[in-house]
């Protein structure tokens, strides 16, 4: 009995210690609410891959890697070179672990960071109003063999985390093998005027037609920088290690002459020899890494070259030396998502249809091929017979074709550099071949037409052509196919034609694309934001709509998001600044930047405004509160260990009372709501109930204490939950092989105070720790202290160690003590206590009914005079209520006589927010 008593004095002594300290300098700190989901620009839904049923890799197949697709909403990155441990993900980790030991699994992106990953995806996705795939959640797993890609990839697309997964075999150069004789010719035809070839003798005579301002990256093996006539490749590789396999780098060679040769009277000429060059080298990297690696170098109206083909479906990825079945690149997930962001940088992608002699629009494809499904904008080309040829204008039998292949190039014939079956003497660096073919010689020539045009347009109006007016103008101005058109490879371009179609272009465009800075809570920035006409002789009216991402009906007239002037004209050739207010006065801050949109309406002056140009604009707020005292047991001043037990003074939650959405409740599970009778203001807010979590932690409003159903090991802030208090969150899980396992609540006699205890708690990850013992009092005046009984393995693998602590409201109102091993000294341990103290109010005494300071008679006649005079009411209304059960009325009058005559009890305490 005097135990029991002694342990309820302490609970007493927990909550009322630090009741009546007032904070000092504090702030008034308002409410505000908003949308922890806003700024969702885009929304148009991302077609979700269809993973294959049943995929038969060739025993010939050449195995490269198991690409694997976690879905973009798990947001699945690698910690330390190890996946995270997770139960929404632990079916897919538990059978990928073994290729991350052997040193087999690693990121498909590897030469960018995760967050230059995942800010380029926000950024290129609200420019594009297009949604993007979460790039840095693709990984690819290296494989030993056909028979291993097999079941690795059967096995984990029936895993539901898994967006998809499939075998990507070793690509190749897109160069036809042919074992006839070499077709000498006298020049190099494919220069001449239409139809013979596609004029880039005409364009190369006017200013921006030889391809200057331009850069192509050509993505491939390897290359001979050092051949005399390509003097621009020299120290081009900007990603990858090029191989040294000789087959590769002629092939490189000869792609790069085709486009960039010397203008030098000697050797070959480029189509486009103004143009500048990059090389992505796929040797050491994936493909979709060259791809975002190329995005970094190149700028909107640039050009990535893809002079890749590979096994395709038709042969179960066989490699085959006559390349029957091969594909283009884009037939792979991760590839197509990594071109749909050079899309929606603005960068052309010309790519090579492939020499598999397959029809796109076969069955077999699905609607890999159908661009009203699945559409890159990508270039894709075909081989066509050259001019000298009977076939001219015909697909040679070997070239893909079908509706999604768009322009030909010449697949046989081509004088370039490389190789050295036309001319050899002095070496390697003096190669040139007369017989370069298939639809790696078919694709520079429309990728060196591209530049070309480019290059004019950007002269003469300022401003580039984006993919899909680049390719419009070349087909419908180009020399049309000829032969078996239902064998669709597209015209060959006539630059001339596409020269003399040109229409002034959408000329307004802005510096910088995007706008962003970070504010402090309380502060604004002021950006400059240009927009430019570049139109030659027409200027244009515009106006601005600053969408930030609030409702506006929840903001009413704030908006963080300002540009002035909204509206204008811009004169030819002149530009006008806009002034962004980035003002960070009227929001809370948070962990993920504020996300807003500038839309541009414009069109010529007197007319309609029927063009739009959006620049993203992002602020981000970084958090910085301060609305908790938070001291353990080892500060000056902080709380003194003194356990409550609620397995001995309270009620253990049964096992059946927890739920889940997913696995087993006794796991990730949660209970409740249980009450608090007196209510206890947590933040800005008062709570008067709670939800427990199996994971060592509470949520005052959300009914699921977990992510999605599961553990998650995240920061604070960070938590999925609106509200969270983290005791020792971990995964943790109940066994019911001991019947006093558990959970336990214990409210003191006066319901002020109320005691979680999770008694003897095991952990998920670590089976060693089956005893971890830890409780949460959380009380009336709003105070949270931790204790800790036993906390498992102490150490860097123990449950401690890598736990949470800490506490959140909505996002940045949060204080985290403690995480995963950040601050080691804060590890908590057997005796350790860490209180919470909430400085934003303060607990006061009622009674003070005239505000004159102490309770006393005048405070008794105040309340009369209240209550049945007229008088003034208590001021707060709070000071009236002195028994704290509900309204001010005729009791606590009678309460307080009591008090003030007989001995009664004294005014209760009640919660005031400053």
């Amino acid at each position: 009995m005097l135990k029991r008593l002694f342990a309820i004095l302490i609970a007493v002594f927990t909550c009322v210690n630090v009741a009546h300290g007032r904070p000092v300098g504090m702030s008034n700190i308002p409410a505000k609410t908003f949308d922890k989901q806003s700024a969702q620009i885009v929304t148009i839904t991302r077609p979700v891959p269809v993973k294959p049923s049943d995929m038969i890799i060739s025993d010939k197949a050449k195995p490269l890697h198991v690409v694997v697709k976690f879905r973009d909403d798990l947001a699945v990155r690698l910690v330390n070179g190890q996946l995270p441990v997770r139960t929404d993900i632990a079916d897919a980790v538990t059978r990928l672990n073994p290729f991350v030991s052997q040193g087999r699994f690693h990121p498909l992106i590897t030469l960018a960071k995760v967050d230059r990953l995942d800010r380029q995806r926000a950024s290129l996705a609200a420019k594009a109003n297009k949604p993007l795939p979460d790039m840095a959640s693709y990984y690819r797993v290296m494989v030993d063999s056909p028979r291993e890609a097999s079941t690795l990839v059967a096995e984990l697309n029936r895993l539901p985390e898994i967006e998809i997964a499939y075998f990507e075999p070793q690509p190749e150069p897109a160069g036809w093998l042919s074992s006839a004789s070499p077709n000498y010719q006298p020049n190099q035809d494919y220069r001449e005027a239409a139809p013979t070839g596609v004029d880039a003798d005409f364009a190369n005579g006017l200013t921006g037609g030889d391809g200057a301002g331009v850069m192509i990256v050509d993505i491939e093996g390897a290359w001979r920088t050092t051949h005399e006539d390509l003097t621009k490749a020299l120290n081009g590789v900007i990603a990858g290690v090029p191989t040294g396999d000789l087959s590769f780098r002629n092939h490189g060679t000869a792609v790069l002459g085709e486009m960039i040769a010397d203008n030098n009277g000697s050797g070959v000429t480029g189509i486009c020899p103004g143009a500048d060059i990059g090389m992505a080298s796929v040797s050491t990297i994936s493909f979709a890494d060259a791809v975002m690696a190329s995005l970094d170098t190149l700028k909107a109206g640039d050009i990535i070259l893809i002079e890749l083909h590979s096994p395709g479906p038709r042969y179960n990825f066989q490699t085959r030396s006559d390349q029957l079945g091969y594909v283009c690149m884009e037939y792979w997930q991760a590839n197509f998502d990594a071109l749909l962001y050079a899309w929606a940088k603005g960068v052309i992608v010309v790519e090579a249809a492939g020499n598999g002699a397959e029809n796109f629009d076969d069955v077999i494809y699905n609607d890999v091929f159908d661009t009203t499904y699945r559409n890159s904008h990508a270039v894709i080309v075909g081989a066509g017979w050259a001019a000298a040829s009977a076939g001219n204008l015909q697909r040679i039998n070997f070239s893909n074709y079908g509706e999604r292949v768009n322009l030909q190039g010449y697949g046989n014939g081509v004088y370039t550099t490389g190789y050295g079956d036309l001319y050899s003497a002095g070496g390697e660096n003096f190669y040139y071949t007369a017989t370069f073919s298939g639809t790696s010689s078919a694709s520079p020539i429309i990728a060196g037409s591209v530049a070309c045009l480019q290059g004019r347009y950007k002269n003469l109006y300022g401003v580039p052509l984006n993919s899909d007016e680049a390719r419009e103008l070349l087909v419908s101005t180009g020399t049309a196919q000829l032969g078996n058109t239902s064998q669709h490879i597209g015209p060959r371009p006539n630059l001339a034609g596409a020269f003399a179609a040109f229409s002034a272009p959408p000329s307004l465009y802005t510096t910088p694309s995007l706008v962003e800075d970070t504010v402090n809570e309380g502060a604004s920035s002021n950006l400059p934001l240009w927009i430019h006409n570049r139109h030659a002789s027409q200027s244009f009216d515009f106006t601005i709509v600053d969408a930030d991402s609030f409702t506006k009906s929840v903001m009413v007239d704030s908006n963080w998001l300002v540009a002035v002037p909204t509206s204008g004209t811009i004169a030819a050739l002149d530009s006008i600044q806009i002034t962004v207010t980035l003002n960070a006065t009227i929001v809370p801050d948070r962990i993920a930047s504020y996300r807003g949109i500038l839309d541009i309406s414009w069109g010529p002056s007197g007319g309609g405004l029927d063009s739009l140009t959006r620049v993203p604009a992002y602020m981000k707020v970084p958090c910085n509160d301060v609305s908790y005292e938070v001291l353990s047991s080892a500060d000056v001043g902080g709380p003194t260990f003194n356990w409550i037990s609620a397995k001995t003074l309270g009620f253990k939650i049964a096992n059946g009372n927890f739920y889940n959405t997913a696995a087993n409740p006794l796991d990730d599970g949660s209970a409740g709501p249980w009450p608090f009778y007196t209510g206890m203001p947590f933040f800005d807010a008062f709570q008067d109930s709670f939800y427990v979590g199996v994971n060592g932690g509470i949520s005052y409003t959300d009914n699921h204490v977990n992510s999605n159903g599961f553990f998650e090991a995240f920061s604070i802030p960070g938590a999925t939950m609106n509200t969270f208090v983290a005791a020792l969150w971990n995964d943790l899980i109940i066994d019911t092989a001991d019947p006093n396992e558990g959970v336990y609540i214990y409210y003191s006699p006066k319901k002020d105070t109320t005691v979680i205890e999770w008694y003897k708690i095991g952990s998920f990850n670590n089976t060693a720790d089956t005893t971890i013992q830890f409780e949460m009092i959380v009380c009336k005046n709003g105070t949270i202290t931790l204790q800790y009984q036993n906390v498992g393995t102490v150490g860097p693998t123990g449950t401690a160690a890598t736990s949470v602590v800490g506490i959140q409201q909505i996002e940045c109102r949060a204080n985290q003590y403690f995480k995963g091993n950040d601050i080691p000294a804060r590890i908590p341990s057997p005796g350790y206590a860490v209180r919470y103290r909430n400085l934003l109010g303060q607990y006061i005494q009622s009674g003070n009914i005239n505000g004159m300071g102490g309770i006393n008679v005048v405070d008794l006649t105040s309340l009369v005079a209240y209550l049945f005079s007229g008088g003034p009411a208590p001021n707060p209304i709070e000071m009236g209520n002195v028994n704290c059960t509900g309204a001010v009325n005729i009791v606590d009058l009678t309460y307080l006589v009591a008090y003030l005559f007989q001995g009664g009890p004294a005014p209760c305490f009640f919660w005031k927010f400053n």
